[in-house]
């Protein structure tokens, strides 16, 4: 909603990905950027995420670029944590438990798959495959049958896909054929945002901007 600025708001907050933080230096269709940088000084605040998966050097030169463009460094810092893994049926299970014996094919229809193979490889010790569509893909019946095919020729024990792929996955493989439906198990991690770098301020301009609730 950053662009939209007919929407009534009382807060922005801008949210920068540190492991692919300007959109490549582009505009659309060049690059990622929906606006030029600049347009940052509008932000009430910028906040840097999967700050904890990039080193000190480039965190801070990212932070100075943000400096440079908003105004001021990043308000906070946050890191995506990987809570639990569910399956199919939603049951919940221990991340590393679970994964640490099992050999993976990942999937992921995202705008930064290369952060999601990351965490992965971060919790899972044998990773066969990782299949990436473009961001926001519907998938098809044919898409689901051709990352099974990939997933069994590695030898993979289960699949791993993101929480914003999951439904569109089921529903493709919902038009399966009997024959053709899923033998591998459908993992999906439950994220939790941690804050690790300015929680209070970030708290404290919350309670400032946002109205109290009514009695």
């Amino acid at each position: 909603g950053f662009q939209h600025r007919q929407v009534k708001r009382d807060l922005d907050l801008v949210l920068i990905d540190a492991t692919a933080p300007f959109g490549h230096g582009h505009l659309l269709p060049r690059g990622l950027l929906r606006e030029p940088l600049p347009a940052l000084a509008r932000a009430d605040a910028v906040i840097l995420t999967r700050a904890d998966q990039v080193d000190d050097a480039e965190r801070n030169r990212i932070v100075e670029a943000i400096a440079r463009h908003h105004g001021r460094p990043p308000l906070a810092h946050a890191a995506a944590r990987w809570a639990a893994l569910l399956d199919h049926d939603g049951n919940e299970y221990p991340v590393v438990d679970h994964l640490k014996n099992l050999r993976v094919h990942a999937v992921s229809a995202i705008g930064n798959p290369r952060a999601f193979r990351h965490q992965l490889e971060q919790q899972a010790q044998r990773v066969a495959g990782h299949t990436v569509f473009p961001d926001h893909h519907a998938y098809r019946p044919t898409d689901v049958e051709a990352v099974l095919t990939a997933a069994q020729r590695e030898e993979a024990e289960a699949l791993v896909l993101t929480e914003k792929d999951w439904l569109k996955w089921q529903r493709a493989a919902a038009g399966l054929k009997p024959t053709q439906s899923p033998t591998l198990p459908v993992l999906r991690p439950v994220l939790n945002v941690v804050l690790f770098e300015g929680s209070d301020a970030l708290d404290a301009l919350l309670n400032d901007r946002l109205p109290a609730n009514e009695p």
